[in-house]
């Protein structure tokens, strides 16, 4: 499904020109392997494709490793009425779901087995809690392969329902495939280069381009040529 990629070369960086999609091209330019299955890939309303290994879906870095997690963060805190995890490949790995209240301690909101394994996975917390943060407990020994999570919607009993705007795992494919940066891959992150710098969300490595997206929307592609700074400014 996934072919390891061969070492990448060290940080070193000249920038070139702005990424410009081709006409009839779609809005957003399809994603690789190289930009795919980080944690940001979950932040956001559902955009991959069901049943279907997508790198636009979160992935952990190794199938049936045991004990993952993915935390996700929202704009305004408010009391959980359901938490809905978008389950797009191989459903049915998460055992736990957790929510962080206003002191930051880790308050329980469902545990089980998804025995229905359907691609919406919709939970009511067993407690009241006020959160802005959630936490998916995963186990991926349950279900063969990898288990990918496309978005996970927070919705208050206010009935308002919010998609996240931040996201961290215990691991990720994106490590796999984007060699030394995999770790900073859905990152903001600030490269100093020969011509000036850029700042924006680190989306991965293509051979020696690395693909940064500035706040603006707009794709840069960092490439080899003069040494380089790349500092990450959240963690």
């Amino acid at each position: 499904m996934r072919a390891p990629r061969p070492p990448q070369p060290r940080v070193t960086a000249l920038l070139l020109s702005p990424f410009t999609p081709p006409a009839g091209a779609r809005e957003r330019p399809p994603v690789g392997p190289q930009a795919g299955w980080s944690p940001a890939a979950a932040k956001g309303a559902p955009d991959a494709t069901k049943h279907a290994d997508d790198p636009r879906a979160w992935a952990t870095l190794a199938a049936d490793a045991g004990a993952e997690w993915l935390e996700l963060g929202y704009d305004r805190a408010v009391e959980v009425g359901e938490v809905r995890i978008h389950q797009t490949f191989n459903p049915g790995a998460v055992r736990r779901v957790e929510a962080f209240d206003d002191s930051g301690k880790a308050v329980e909101l469902w545990s089980g087995v998804d025995k229905a394994r359907g691609v919406e996975l919709k939970i009511e917390p067993a407690k009241t809690v006020r959160t802005q943060r959630l936490r998916i407990h995963l186990d991926t020994t349950r279900i063969s392969g990898w288990n990918e999570i496309d978005a996970v919607a927070l919705v208050g009993k206010d009935l308002t329902l919010q998609w996240a705007i931040s996201a961290r795992a215990s691991s990720t494919y994106a490590t796999a495939s984007a060699g030394p940066l995999g770790p900073l891959v859905g990152q903001k992150v600030r490269v100093e280069h020969l011509k000036g710098s850029v700042t924006g969300v680190l989306k991965g490595m293509h051979g020696e381009l690395i693909e940064i997206e500035g706040a603006d929307g707009r794709t840069v592609f960092v490439g080899s040529g003069a040494l380089v700074t790349l500092e990450p400014l959240e963690r």
